[in-house]
C-alpha cells in the first residue's frame, strides 16, 4: 500500500481473478471460488461457527477448526456429512 492509500496492481495480476480462490470438480461441474465450512446446532438451526476456504479444499480438514470455535458440552453428540 502507498503512503496516499492507494495500492498497486502487479502486472502478473489479472484484473477479475481472485487469487485466492480456486478449482474444485463435483460430478461432472467445475466451480472456481470458496467452500464454506458450517457448524449448526441441530435443534434448532442455529449456526455456532462458520469459516471460509477456497474450493479444492477438504471437507473433512475443518472440522477441528469449527469444534475450536465453540464450546461443547462432554458427550455432545455430532452429526456430519460425506466431507467427514
Amino acid at each position: 500500500m502507498r503512503e496516499d492509500g492507494t495500492i498497486s496492481i502487479s502486472h502478473s495480476y489479472q484484473k477479475g481473478v481472485d487469487p485466492e480462490a480456486s478449482w474444485t470438480k463435483k460430478g461432472h461441474n467445475l466451480y472456481y471460488g470458496y467452500k464454506r465450512h458450517v457448524l449448526i446446532e441441530s435443534k434448532e438451526g442455529l449456526v455456532l461457527a462458520v469459516t471460509t476456504t477456497k474450493a479444492s479444499s477438504h471437507d473433512g480438514a475443518h472440522l477441528p477448526i469449527l469444534l475450536d470455535k465453540v464450546s461443547l458440552k462432554a458427550g455432545s453428540r455430532l452429526y456430519g456429512d460425506k466431507g467427514l
